[in-house]
């Protein structure tokens, strides 16, 4: 009887987790599994909604297995986009519960395994921007007189 009291109490006062806070800032996972963490702001660019799929692509056939959790805290419409590319490239993907609403992070991508990653920036994943070379000036006529 002591042996189901105590069970009953342990589930009324939730799982036991390690390191909760830690758990909740990357969406219930830990730091040393992570990937790629995607700021909220990041998540809404539309930029990154339009190469995602590649990206997924891409860390899907490094790191197996892979998950998606996505933040409550982007907007509907965009959970639901990042849900199912996460889906079609056959990625567990899932939303995660409002318990993990004051996490900077909008997604996180992660392993079931330590991987201790230094940089988990989706910055190294994204396609650079080409700098744009400054147009010629046009010279003055003073500046063709003299050569400068």
């Amino acid at each position: 009887m002591k042996n189901l009291e105590k069970t009953l109490m342990e589930k009324a006062a939730g799982s036991l987790r390690l390191d909760p806070d830690q758990q909740r800032k990357y969406l219930g996972t830990f730091q040393e599994r992570v990937i790629c963490g995607i700021s909220i702001a990041e998540a809404k660019d539309p930029q990154l909604k339009q190469n995602l799929p590649y990206i997924l692509s891409a860390l899907n056939a490094t790191y197996t297995p892979l998950y998606l959790k996505i933040s409550p805290s982007i907007p509907n419409d965009l959970q639901l986009t990042y849900l199912k590319m996460g889906r079609d490239q056959g990625i567990t993907s899932t939303i995660v519960s409002d318990e993990s609403s004051h996490s900077p992070f909008g997604l996180i991508l992660h392993s079931d395994h330590a991987l201790n990653l230094e940089d988990t920036s989706i910055k190294a994943y994204l396609p650079q921007k080409k700098k744009e070379s400054n147009p010629k000036t046009k010279k003055g006529f003073f500046q063709k007189l003299f050569g400068g």
